[in-house]
């Protein structure tokens, strides 16, 4: 069961601020029809769906084919949509690909953004190629652009950039001044607080990533000014399709009923996505992640294995979502950055039967950890995601998604889940949330790291986190305040990194 989301962050990104939204929705809408492995199917039908699967024509120019299981990591193809989502067809080879930046560490040249390859074990622009030779700067170091054929230093946040636009720092954009309409300076996002602004848009055209200050209802509009956020459409008017809506940022939905209603991607709660938007470019500016390589998503990449929560974060606080049951199973990419909806943390955190509270009636934050027939346990009743790194070959799952894997002896796999995790390793896993965590050695014991809080400990190998030790008192131990995660994404809630 899968819910369908009302607009994919990807397709968010690349719709012009000042084109008004279109979805493919007419009411009434129809679900397209959900077919098994070796069904008959049209290739590339709208009203037609292969579950798991593809639909695969033998012969390239015949619209019929059979819905056909996908190609799994490393193994032989011959098509560009035979792989599992997450994987590429390169040399007849379905594999991880175009995830690494500049100086990344790589074994083969795929493994590279575009127009790098893997030289020395590092990705680096081919000898004698320039830097214009590769879109987004990916040939430089970071912190540096490609100034005309060289790499040169990026500009620092309010410079001067009228010569070089291209140079501004993560975080910002080339924007005209308002007192000086003839120069322009490398604005931060958010910087512009009234409407009437000079404003420039960031990355990809994103509405939150302009220079206005999305938290006061300012979006970069037409001419290039900052202006307010249309009114929405009352919920009382009904819709056929988009037309019907009288907010350009809007769409008619009528997924579930004949009439629809007018509703938009984007949250009412601005100063939440402004929040969630800063954090995740201050973390990349912190690891030096670029992300703009070509295949970002992929765990192997900097920006999605190093600032994977603050991505979530971005996703859940920037974009809402339809509610809506589909039985018709959708393969999980490979390796790639999944969120979890906030919804699905909700409704997880409900079943939750690790929750305590104190005498005040206030929730306590409690990890739990507890081994079952070999495999570490772990549940956690607050908003953080659990963090659990396994070393060797490994397996880690959570309720009702798709399992983290490492594949070798050497594999470093990192693992993120809402509320319950389970872990499995040939050498040891290692669980850490809330300032808390615990350990599966190799020998099949547990224990509790040096940074838990203070343990008491249960029967069963059991170990409670989070609790006061005493004899003649089973209160809880008050635990830190931690920074609440908005746990976000479109299908699943887990995200899962190997190295290997």
């Amino acid at each position: 069961m899968h819910k369908i989301l009302l607009l994919l962050l990807a397709i968010i990104a690349i719709f012009s601020i000042n084109t008004p939204l279109t979805s493919a929705f007419t009411c009434p809408f129809e679900f397209p029809e959900c077919l098994s492995v070796g069904s008959s199917c049209e290739v590339m039908s709208p009203s037609q769906r292969c579950a798991n699967s593809f639909c695969y024509a033998s012969n390239g120019t015949n619209m019929n084919g059979t819905c056909t299981p996908f190609v799994p990591e490393n193994g032989n193809c011959s098509s560009l949509w035979g792989c599992n989502p997450g994987l590429t067809c390169i040399n007849d080879l379905c594999v991880q690909a175009y995830y690494g930046q500049y100086n990344d560490s790589c074994s083969e040249s795929y493994q590279c953004s575009y127009g790098l390859e893997c030289l020395n074990a590092k990705c680096v622009l081919p000898v004698g190629q320039q830097c214009n030779d590769v879109p987004s700067s990916q040939g430089c170091p970071f912190g540096t652009f490609c100034n005309v054929t060289v790499c040169s230093p990026q500009l620092a946040f309010n410079d001067d950039c009228t010569l070089t636009p291209n140079a501004c720092p993560l975080g910002s954009s080339c924007t005209i001044n308002n007192n000086n309409t003839s120069t322009s300076t490398c604005q931060p996002f958010f910087s512009q607080q009234s409407a009437g602004q000079y404003c420039s848009y960031g990355p990809k055209s994103l509405l939150q990533l302009t220079t206005c200050d999305i938290s006061k209802g300012l979006y970069c509009g037409e001419g290039g000014v900052c202006a307010q956020l249309p009114t929405p459409t009352p919920v009382t008017t009904s819709c056929t399709n988009d037309t019907g809506c009288n907010n350009m940022f809007e769409i008619c939905d009528c997924l579930s009923r004949d009439n629809g209603t007018c509703i938009s991607p984007y949250p009412t709660h601005w100063n939440q996505c402004k929040s969630a938007t800063v954090s995740y470019y201050n973390c990349l500016r912190t690891n030096q992640c670029n992300p703009n390589t070509l295949n970002s998503d992929n765990l192997n990449s900097c920006s999605a294995s190093k600032c994977g929560v603050e991505y979530c974060q971005l996703v859940n606080s920037c974009t809402n979502e339809i509610d809506l049951t589909w039985s018709c199973p959708m393969a999980n990419p490979i390796n790639t950055i999944v969120c979890p909806r906030q919804s699905e943390s909700s409704e997880s955190s409900s079943s939750s039967s690790s929750s305590q509270s104190s005498s005040s009636g206030e929730e306590e934050e409690e990890m739990i950890c507890s081994i079952t027939r070999g495999k570490l346990k772990v549940t956690y009743n607050g908003d953080s995601f659990i963090n659990c790194t396994s070393q060797g070959q490994s397996i880690c799952s959570s309720p009702g998604i798709f399992q983290c894997q490492g594949a070798t002896q050497t594999s470093t796999t990192i693992c993120l889940a809402a509320h319950q995790i389970t872990c499995t390793a040939t050498q040891q896993v290692t669980c850490r949330v809330g300032g808390m965590s615990c350990s599966l050695s190799q020998d099949g014991s547990l224990s509790v790291l040096p940074n838990s809080q203070i343990i008491e400990p249960l029967s069963n190998n059991l170990f409670s986190i989070g609790q006061q030790p005493s004899s003649s008192s089973s209160s809880s131990h008050k635990l830190l305040p931690t920074i609440t995660i908005f746990i976000l994404s479109f299908i699943i809630s887990t995200l899962c990194l190997s190295f290997k």
